[in-house]
């Protein structure tokens, strides 16, 4: 701390006008792209931030953002933009960055972290004055203002889940990591299907059934808690052949996960991909709506939340592939599986007894786990058909599964030529949207 607590005092004062000030521009209903840039270069400390930020800006209000994602798509990478936030952009913002919303809120959050690396290597008093800006008004939400416990405390319930989800590239994998982050330092093991190229305590990679319970069993005779995040899941315990939307074999492991008292964040593009029993039985929810914001709700622990978007969320430390896909193989018969947990005796042997049940029937099961990006195309079209609902588009699907709008349109063709070649009526098959 400064020896003249005069100064102090007085570079106090000058914080807190600053921080209100900027609080008051923050809260403004539209601002155009020159006065973002005019206050980015009065705050930014870091200088290729504010370089980095004034190309993005100067171009998106010139040629649009979409045009600007097609001219320039490694700036827009590096910035942490892609297509998917043009669901967000209609035809009046196209030019507006103020507007764009996730791009806004990533704005928000840099000029937060500018601000407050500004004053973070003067005295102490400044620095307190400094943190207005996040104490007040709009940044009450901000994620960094909730303790770890709002996030994970859920969890600490055995068999307690919660839903992961949000469109394509808003960030769910990357919020899920951290939630089991969250958790490991709460405690408890982590098991997933996501694949982590460098190996992490307490966590485990689990894409097979059988790894999967087997691992909870080694972590419960450990008397440790589990948090299992099942990634892509919507998508890969689709029974593709008769076209079912919520799969018997899902519902069957969720049960066996719950009798095994494990955790579960389920992972999903969508809410129609989600089955009924996650849909009723989880007691949090995190829908990302940008890279940095998500609507959350927590209906149980001692942290409950009413519905509310949280916003500045940060990403994940933990390294990973985000364009790989992930899967999950069913190699045991499910429903021996939930029969044989169900009937087995609750204690201590109960854990090595399910282990040797994995270790025997291990890989015997027929079921085909590993689908392909064109039964999942053609099981998500027909599926958003069913029952009078809106339509997903051909670029919404081929978002999913990372394949060009041409090849799914075809694919989603074979299948309107097969109803028809089976007399389907004309309703039947939903004509393409585009």
């Amino acid at each position: 701390m400064t020896d003249n607590v005069e100064i102090a005092k007085l570079r106090m004062f000058k914080a807190e006008q600053l921080a209100t000030d900027l609080n008051n521009w923050m809260d403004a209903d539209y601002h155009r792209a020159k006065e973002m840039t005019d206050l980015m270069r009065n705050v930014c400390i870091d200088s290729q931030v504010a370089s980095e930020w004034r190309f993005v800006l100067t171009n998106i209000a010139r040629y649009g953002f979409d045009e600007f994602l097609r001219r320039y798509p490694a700036q827009a990478r590096q910035a942490g933009f892609d297509e998917s936030i043009l669901e967000y952009v209609d035809s009046d913002s196209m030019m507006e960055p103020w507007l764009i919303e996730p791009l806004r809120n990533e704005f928000e959050s840099m000029v937060e972290q500018q601000y407050i690396k500004r004053f973070g290597s003067l005295d102490d008093l400044t620095v307190l004055a400094s943190t207005v800006i996040v104490d007040k008004g709009k940044y009450d939400n901000r994620w960094a203002r909730y303790s770890a416990d709002q996030w994970i405390d859920w969890s600490r319930t055995k068999g307690n889940n919660c839903t992961i989800k949000g469109p394509v590239k808003t960030g769910k994998t990357d919020i899920s990591l951290s939630l089991g982050q969250l958790g490991q330092a709460d405690g408890a093991d982590i098991k997933t299907n996501i694949y982590l190229p460098s190996p992490l305590p307490c966590w485990a990679y689990t894409a097979k059934l059988s790894t999967l319970i087997k691992s909870i069993c080694e972590s419960k005779l450990r008397k440790k808690r589990v948090l299992f995040l099942l990634d892509e899941a919507g998508l890969f315990w689709a029974r593709i052949d008769t076209i079912q939307s919520v799969p018997k074999d899902l519902s069957k492991v969720v049960l066996c996960l719950g009798k095994l008292e494990c955790n579960l964040g389920f992972i999903s593009h969508f809410e129609e991909l989600i089955p009924t029993i996650i849909r009723r039985t989880s007691v949090a929810s995190f829908e990302k709506r940008s890279l940095t914001s998500a609507f959350v709700e927590i209906r149980a622990g001692d942290f409950k939340m009413e519905p509310q978007l949280v916003t500045h969320i940060p990403r994940t430390t933990i390294p990973f592939d985000q364009d790989q896909l992930a899967f999950f193989n069913r190699d045991m018969f499910v429903a021996d599986l939930l029969e044989f947990v169900s009937n087995i005796e609750q204690g201590e042997s109960q854990w090595e007894a399910v282990i040797g049940y994995v270790n025997k029937h291990a890989g015997e099961s027929d079921e085909i786990a590993d689908i392909s990006p064109k039964q999942v195309a053609q099981w998500i079209h027909h599926k958003k058909n069913s029952g009078g609902r809106s339509r997903m588009s051909i670029r919404q699907i081929a978002e999913i599964v990372e394949i060009p709008k041409s090849t799914v349109a075809n694919w989603i063709g074979e299948v309107k030529k097969e109803l028809d070649s089976f007399g389907s009526k004309p309703d039947t098959a939903v004509p393409l949207s585009s």
